[in-house]
């Protein structure tokens, strides 16, 4: 079995409905009936009162949700973009570590991480700033945050309870032009002037 959730990827970016999806697979030589495993999930599903609301049925009969090919081109963009930053960041890259992000190896990631050379709490704090900054100044839509619903573009400095080292999370959303492209300027910028 396999569950992932069908929150906003699967939904255009949107949380119409609070939904996870569930994919049950079995061997061709089994002699377990797939059907078997299917209506226990509904039986426990139904008396632990984890089933879809009425309302959440309702919304997720839009078209485009869960809909292959616009999941496909939603997913696409945003690959694209994330990837477009990195490749930027990294040409030219004197204020992060070297980058180590799966577009650079062919691959796709939904945002880029980035860590500092130098990883004090004051100049995570000071990167923020001049992200904030910066973002003002050439008037780009730019959300400090972490709610990453992909549709526009936010970072977010993350400090883990771990101890680990902090580092700036950028998520470049589905939605392309101006803000996005500023958006990768800025920060191949900021990287290559060392912040």
């Amino acid at each position: 079995m396999r569950v992932c959730s069908g929150l906003k990827l699967f939904q255009a970016g949107l949380e119409i409905a609070n939904v996870g999806i569930l994919t049950c697979f079995k061997r061709a030589d089994s002699l377990q009936p797939a059907d078997d495993a299917i209506e226990a999930l509904r039986v426990l599903r139904t008396l632990t009162g984890g089933g879809l609301r009425a309302a959440d049925t309702l919304a997720l009969e839009a078209p485009w949700i869960f809909d292959r090919d616009n999941t496909a081109r939603y997913e696409k963009a945003i690959f694209d973009h994330n990837a477009a930053l990195a490749a930027a960041v990294a040409a030219d890259n004197r204020l992060f570590e070297p980058l180590s992000h799966p577009a650079l190896e062919g691959a796709s990631a939904p945002y880029c991480v980035f860590r500092l050379v130098c990883p004090t709490s004051e100049a995570y704090d000071a990167l923020e700033g001049k992200v904030i900054d910066a973002a003002k100044r050439h008037k780009l839509n730019f959300d400090k945050g972490g709610s990453f619903g992909f549709r526009g573009h936010r970072f977010e400095v993350v400090y883990p309870d771990t101890g680990e080292q902090p580092f700036l999370r950028v998520a470049l959303g589905r939605r392309g032009g101006w803000s996005c492209n500023g958006i990768i300027k800025m920060m191949a910028t900021l990287a290559s002037r060392g912040g």
